[in-house]
């Protein structure tokens, strides 16, 4: 499957210049998007609907609440092919201590929220 000008107006991310395939995805056809409104992270999953993506979209929007991580821009369907559009994180160098710290922030703060919700 190829993204091409047919989706540019669906994804409403203002002039695209380039699209590009990326790695990384089993499940999900994975593209960079690079419009002049900045870089955006797009998956697409052949033949569902919206809803594939809700998962996703609620436990991002979850680890953003207490970390840095992909944030959430918009998701639905085109064609018959559920979208989701993320800004793009490019990747940097840094401690595997750092980041091992904070995973353990991301999982304390997850499940204090967890456990707060369930009480009340």
């Amino acid at each position: 499957m190829l993204v091409d000008e047919s989706w540019y107006e669906e994804l409403d991310l203002g002039k695209i210049e380039d699209v590009q395939t990326v790695s990384g995805g089993d499940i999900n056809l994975a593209f960079r998007v690079i419009a002049d409104t900045g870089e955006y992270f797009l998956k697409v999953q052949p033949d569902n609907n919206e809803s594939f993506f809700d998962h996703e979209v609620e436990s991002l929007n979850l680890i953003n609440s207490v970390a840095n991580a992909p944030k959430v821009i918009r998701s639905g369907t085109f064609r018959d092919n559920s979208y989701l559009i993320l800004n793009y994180i490019h990747f940097g160098t840094g401690s595997q201590y750092d980041l091992g710290q904070l995973v353990l922030r991301c999982i304390n703060a997850i499940h204090y929220v967890l456990v707060w919700d369930m009480t009340f």
